[in-house]
Protein backbone atom coordinates (compact mmCIF):
# COMPACT_ATOMS: atom_id res chain seq x y z
CA UNK A 1 0.00 0.00 0.00
CA UNK A 2 1.41 3.40 -0.94
CA UNK A 3 2.21 6.08 1.61
CA UNK A 4 -0.33 8.41 0.00
CA UNK A 5 -3.23 6.04 0.51
CA UNK A 6 -2.11 5.14 4.02
CA UNK A 7 -1.78 8.83 4.94
CA UNK A 8 -5.22 9.62 3.52
CA UNK A 9 -6.81 6.71 5.40
CA UNK A 10 -5.10 7.81 8.61
CA UNK A 11 -6.44 11.36 8.26
CA UNK A 12 -9.96 10.13 7.40
CA UNK A 13 -9.97 7.89 10.47
CA UNK A 14 -8.73 10.79 12.60
CA UNK A 15 -11.45 13.09 11.21
CA UNK A 16 -14.16 10.52 11.91
CA UNK A 17 -12.84 9.95 15.43
CA UNK A 18 -12.60 13.67 16.22
CA UNK A 19 -16.07 14.40 14.82
CA UNK A 20 -17.50 11.63 16.97
CA UNK A 21 -15.85 12.90 20.14
CA UNK A 22 -16.73 16.59 19.78
CA UNK A 23 -20.07 16.16 21.57
CA UNK A 24 -19.01 13.29 23.82
CA UNK A 25 -17.07 15.51 26.23
CA UNK A 26 -18.24 16.62 29.66
CA UNK A 27 -21.17 18.99 29.68
CA UNK A 28 -23.93 20.41 31.80
CA UNK A 29 -27.08 18.31 31.84
CA UNK A 30 -29.22 20.99 33.43
CA UNK A 31 -29.81 23.34 36.32
CA UNK A 32 -32.58 23.01 38.89
CA UNK A 33 -33.76 25.44 41.54
CA UNK A 34 -34.93 24.74 45.11
CA UNK A 35 -36.85 27.50 46.87
CA UNK A 36 -39.82 27.68 49.24
CA UNK A 37 -43.13 27.56 47.34
CA UNK A 38 -44.80 29.97 49.79
CA UNK A 39 -42.19 32.21 51.41
CA UNK A 40 -43.16 34.17 54.49
CA UNK A 41 -43.88 37.77 53.40
CA UNK A 42 -40.90 40.03 54.15
CA UNK A 43 -38.74 37.14 55.40
CA UNK A 44 -35.32 36.13 54.09
CA UNK A 45 -34.82 32.66 52.62
CA UNK A 46 -32.27 30.68 50.61
CA UNK A 47 -32.52 29.68 46.97
CA UNK A 48 -30.33 26.77 45.82
CA UNK A 49 -29.31 26.15 42.21
CA UNK A 50 -28.01 22.65 41.47
CA UNK A 51 -25.95 22.07 38.33
CA UNK A 52 -25.84 18.51 37.04
CA UNK A 53 -23.19 17.24 34.66
CA UNK A 54 -19.61 16.06 34.44
CA UNK A 55 -16.59 18.21 35.12
CA UNK A 56 -15.13 20.36 33.77
CA UNK A 57 -18.09 22.71 34.13
CA UNK A 58 -18.08 26.28 32.89
CA UNK A 59 -21.62 27.58 33.17
CA UNK A 60 -23.25 30.98 33.02
CA UNK A 61 -26.56 31.36 34.87
CA UNK A 62 -28.94 34.31 34.86
CA UNK A 63 -31.62 34.25 37.56
CA UNK A 64 -34.54 36.65 37.62
CA UNK A 65 -36.04 37.16 41.06
CA UNK A 66 -39.65 38.33 41.39
CA UNK A 67 -40.55 42.02 41.50
CA UNK A 68 -40.53 43.26 45.09
CA UNK A 69 -38.03 40.60 46.20
CA UNK A 70 -34.53 41.79 47.12
CA UNK A 71 -31.20 40.03 46.65
CA UNK A 72 -29.37 39.78 50.00
CA UNK A 73 -26.21 37.68 49.51
CA UNK A 74 -24.61 34.68 47.80
CA UNK A 75 -22.24 31.85 48.69
CA UNK A 76 -20.21 32.92 45.62
CA UNK A 77 -17.51 35.53 45.96
CA UNK A 78 -18.57 38.96 44.63
CA UNK A 79 -16.40 38.61 41.51
CA UNK A 80 -18.39 35.49 40.51
CA UNK A 81 -21.79 37.18 40.30
CA UNK A 82 -23.37 40.45 39.29
CA UNK A 83 -26.71 41.91 40.37
CA UNK A 84 -28.65 44.30 38.15
CA UNK A 85 -32.19 45.06 39.23
CA UNK A 86 -34.04 41.75 39.50
CA UNK A 87 -31.39 39.82 37.54
CA UNK A 88 -28.44 37.96 39.07
CA UNK A 89 -25.74 36.62 36.72
CA UNK A 90 -23.51 33.84 38.08
CA UNK A 91 -20.22 32.55 36.63
CA UNK A 92 -19.78 28.93 37.67
CA UNK A 93 -16.56 26.97 37.21
CA UNK A 94 -16.45 23.35 38.42
CA UNK A 95 -19.13 23.89 41.06
CA UNK A 96 -22.36 21.97 41.33
CA UNK A 97 -24.26 24.21 43.72
CA UNK A 98 -24.98 27.91 44.18
CA UNK A 99 -26.72 29.24 47.24
CA UNK A 100 -28.12 32.74 47.35
CA UNK A 101 -30.36 34.58 49.79
CA UNK A 102 -33.31 36.84 49.01
CA UNK A 103 -35.87 38.76 51.00
CA UNK A 104 -39.48 38.16 50.00
CA UNK A 105 -41.80 41.00 49.06
CA UNK A 106 -44.45 42.18 51.50
CA UNK A 107 -46.92 39.80 49.81
CA UNK A 108 -44.45 36.90 49.49
CA UNK A 109 -45.88 36.21 46.01
CA UNK A 110 -43.69 35.95 42.93
CA UNK A 111 -42.03 33.64 40.44
CA UNK A 112 -38.34 32.92 39.94
CA UNK A 113 -37.13 32.26 36.41
CA UNK A 114 -33.70 31.59 34.96
CA UNK A 115 -31.56 30.43 32.08
CA UNK A 116 -28.19 28.70 31.83
CA UNK A 117 -25.55 28.13 29.17
CA UNK A 118 -22.69 25.64 29.20
CA UNK A 119 -19.73 27.52 27.74
CA UNK A 120 -17.86 24.33 26.80
CA UNK A 121 -20.58 22.39 24.97
CA UNK A 122 -22.71 25.42 24.01
CA UNK A 123 -25.80 23.72 25.42
CA UNK A 124 -28.33 25.98 27.08
CA UNK A 125 -31.68 25.73 28.77
CA UNK A 126 -34.24 27.24 31.07
CA UNK A 127 -34.46 26.69 34.79
CA UNK A 128 -37.99 25.67 35.64
CA UNK A 129 -39.92 28.49 37.33
CA UNK A 130 -40.72 28.35 41.02
CA UNK A 131 -43.21 30.30 43.00
CA UNK A 132 -45.85 32.32 41.23
CA UNK A 133 -48.39 31.16 43.76
CA UNK A 134 -51.39 33.29 44.46
CA UNK A 135 -52.85 33.15 47.94
CA UNK A 136 -54.82 29.96 48.45
CA UNK A 137 -53.44 28.20 45.35
CA UNK A 138 -51.80 24.79 45.30
CA UNK A 139 -48.24 24.36 44.00
CA UNK A 140 -47.79 22.32 40.84
CA UNK A 141 -44.64 20.36 40.07
CA UNK A 142 -42.12 22.35 38.04
CA UNK A 143 -41.34 21.03 34.56
CA UNK A 144 -37.92 19.52 33.94
CA UNK A 145 -35.08 21.66 32.67
CA UNK A 146 -35.10 21.79 28.89
CA UNK A 147 -31.62 21.75 27.37
CA UNK A 148 -31.27 22.73 23.73
CA UNK A 149 -29.21 20.71 21.28
CA UNK A 150 -25.52 21.33 20.71
CA UNK A 151 -24.36 23.92 18.22
CA UNK A 152 -25.79 22.68 14.90
CA UNK A 153 -23.31 21.86 12.15
CA UNK A 154 -20.21 21.99 14.33
CA UNK A 155 -19.32 18.33 13.74
CA UNK A 156 -19.74 18.76 9.97
CA UNK A 157 -17.54 21.86 9.93
CA UNK A 158 -14.87 20.18 12.05
CA UNK A 159 -14.85 17.09 9.82
CA UNK A 160 -14.65 19.21 6.64
CA UNK A 161 -11.77 21.24 8.08
CA UNK A 162 -9.88 18.05 8.96
CA UNK A 163 -10.44 16.70 5.45
CA UNK A 164 -9.15 19.92 3.87
CA UNK A 165 -6.02 19.76 6.00
CA UNK A 166 -5.56 16.07 5.13
CA UNK A 167 -5.99 16.84 1.41
CA UNK A 168 -3.40 19.60 1.58
CA UNK A 169 -1.00 17.24 3.34
CA UNK A 170 -1.44 14.58 0.62
CA UNK A 171 -0.80 17.19 -2.11
CA UNK A 172 2.39 18.28 -0.34
CA UNK A 173 3.57 14.66 -0.11
CA UNK A 174 2.81 14.10 -3.80
CA UNK A 175 4.79 17.21 -4.80
CA UNK A 176 7.72 16.13 -2.66
CA UNK A 177 7.75 12.59 -4.18
CA UNK A 178 7.66 14.01 -7.71
CA UNK A 179 10.58 16.29 -6.95
CA UNK A 180 8.38 19.36 -7.08
CA UNK A 181 8.45 22.36 -4.87
CA UNK A 182 6.92 21.96 -1.40
CA UNK A 183 5.15 25.12 -0.22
Amino acid sequence: MSWKILTLLLFLATAAFLAGTVTAGPCTEGVTRSAPANPVPGAEFDVKLTISGERPLVVGIVETIPEGFDFVSSSHTPDQYDVSGQKIAFAVINETEILYRVQASSSGVGSFTGTWIDMLSQKEGSIAGTGGLEEGSTPTPAPATTPTPEVPGFETFFTALTLVIAGRFVVLLKNKEEGGRVE
